[in-house]
């Protein structure tokens, strides 16, 4: 599937347009925008298939995709559909599928082969994409069955069919162009991204800054609330990514205690709206990006990104959340 794309937007290139003078019209070079990420993320996909059973750090990754750390994980998912994790682990278990179908290693020794630290995990993990055991799994072997198994072959489409419980969307939706000055905001900073959010990391953040804004009286002094992720972890669960939460500042203040002060850089954004309940924003940015990055082919600044909330769900219901997510392009 991704070969069948990239030739087509390489062809669409090889026959773009010139005016009289020869030159490139803005369109077509935004479609080499386009190509230019798609091949960027490629280069990744066939490093982590070269080094699938060694450590992969995103740090180490989006320095082979030259992005920042702000923005790899996000374009990874916009042109892919899937998480580096999910497209770690279809690899890995693809690899391990056909050691099931084609040799008589026991499954304990293809668990460890394929780098899963336990049988467990392999036969957790196995069950999740194929919905059925690796002893289940060897059982057809020699069947008719063999002759197409979703998965073996061509692991990407296998896993954008069956990871129905993501439901990422590859849907454009609309949005704003801003210029914007620079801005400052106060923040606290907290630690934990599980089941793919930042959920427990920003209640309790927020927590802090509501009481620091009560605490040293300034309300007068602060303005929307906010929040910054630096970068999204490529797996589910990271005791260790960090989220900045606060508020964005109306006149200078110093920071104490655990406070920082932050400049959101300026410039141009794309801007998307999101109403509903917070669970669901990682939907609207892998939107975001898919709009942005493909649909669209804008070029991503190198700032981070961030969110701005324009009520809480403290008063709030989930269902009336109103907010705005700042995706920094040129």
């Amino acid at each position: 599937m991704i070969k069948i794309i990239l030739k087509k937007i390489i062809a669409d290139v090889l026959h773009r347009r010139k005016d009289k003078k020869g030159t490139i019209h803005p369109n077509d070079m935004k479609n080499e925008t386009r190509i230019d990420y798609r091949e960027r993320i490629k280069k990744v996909t066939r490093y982590i298939d070269d080094h699938i059973y060694d450590s992969l750090r995103l740090k180490d990754l989006s320095a082979i995709a030259c992005f920042s750390e702000y923005h790899f994980h996000r374009v990874f998912v916009a042109c892919l559909g899937m998480t580096v994790q999910e497209y770690i682990s279809v690899q890995r278990l693809s690899k391990a599928a056909i050691l099931l179908l084609k040799s008589n290693y026991r499954i304990t020794d293809i668990a460890l082969e394929t780098g899963y630290e336990t049988v467990s995990s392999f036969t957790q993990t196995f069950k999740k994409y194929f919905n059925t055991t690796p002893s289940r799994f060897r059982q057809i072997r020699g069947s008719a069955a063999n002759s197409h198994i979703p998965g073996v072959n061509n692991p990407i489409e296998y896993l954008k069919n069956q990871l129905a419980s993501r439901k990422l969307r590859s849907e454009k939706i609309p949005y704003e162009i801003r210029e914007i000055p620079d801005m400052k905001a106060i923040t606290v900073t907290k630690k934990g991204f599980y089941d793919g959010a930042f959920l427990q990391a920003a209640s309790s953040a927020f927590s802090e800054m509501y009481e620091y804004v009560d605490r040293h009286r300034l309300h007068d002094a602060v303005g929307y609330r906010l929040s910054i992720v630096p970068f999204v972890p490529y797996e589910f669960n990271d005791p260790d990514a960090v989220i900045h939460c606060g508020y964005s500042l109306k006149e200078d203040v110093k920071p104490e205690g655990d406070a920082r002060v932050h400049t959101l850089c300026g410039g141009k954004y794309a801007v998307f709206a999101n109403h509903g309940p917070y669970e669901y924003i990682y939907q609207t940015w892998g939107s975001a990006y898919f709009t942005c990055v493909l649909a669209d082919n804008e070029q991503i600044r190198n700032v981070t990104p961030f969110e701005i909330y324009f009520n809480s769900p403290r008063d709030t219901k989930p269902q009336d959340l109103r907010m705005e997510l700042y995706l920094p392009i040129e």
